[in-house]
């Protein structure tokens, strides 16, 4: 299936997982998901995610990607309910686990 996934009503699912996906988005972009993700009947977001991330920087969507650190601004998560280290040998990225109800609208 391909999607736009700030747009395109979702299939049903209780988990959403958005793996490797933000880190290729504007602030504004990621925003639009998750409202569209928040609108689905799913119960969970299972996300890529760099706790160790000093600091989050804006780009424009479709140039390199870069790490997140979720439960900074302009995210502000809070702490996931879960999170595991990822496969990548010698990066720091995580899969973690949040309630989609339990996160914040952002505001890019």
């Amino acid at each position: 299936m391909v999607a736009d996934l700030a747009k395109a009503e979702l299939p049903r699912a209780d988990l959403i997982l958005c793996r490797d996906c933000w880190i290729h988005l504007s602030f504004e972009d990621i925003a639009a998901v998750l409202e569209n993700f928040k609108k689905s009947v799913a119960q969970w977001l299972l996300v890529s995610h760099t706790p160790s991330q000093a600091k989050n920087r804006n780009k424009r969507t479709g140039l390199r990607w870069r790490h997140l650190d979720l439960e900074r601004p302009p995210f502000d998560f809070p702490p996931p309910r879960e999170s595991r280290k990822d496969h990548y040998p010698d990066v720091p990225f995580q899969i973690a686990l949040w309630k989609l109800q339990d996160l914040p609208r952002i505001n890019p």
